[in-house]
């Protein structure tokens, strides 16, 4: 018997900052652009860095905070077997 693997998953990792540069927490949202219903939620940490393993399909991330504007990222496609970084910079809500 044999056992078929689906393609390998790429590495996401997401480097969390607030207005000053220090590391901060944040909830992230991710909607996958060929499957937008229902979004894919995930807490991040104290640390400010995450790192998780994602499909190679094109998604988008939001990362909030209370007392920030909501960051959103650009199309992200990875390709399976990739790691790719993003860096969150999170402004002050006025």
């Amino acid at each position: 018997t044999n056992l078929t693997l689906g393609p390998k998953y790429a590495v996401l990792k997401i480097s969390v900052r607030d207005q000053y540069g220090n590391p901060s927490e944040a909830s992230f949202t991710f909607v996958r652009l060929d499957d937008p219903k229902p979004p894919y939620p995930r807490g991040g940490n104290l640390s400010g860095e995450l790192t998780m393993l994602v499909p190679g399909v094109p998604f988008r991330v939001r990362a909030e905070r209370a007392g920030y504007k909501p960051w959103d990222s650009e199309v992200i496609r990875p390709q399976p077997g990739q790691t790719m970084s993003i860096n969150v910079r999170f402004a002050a809500a006025r």
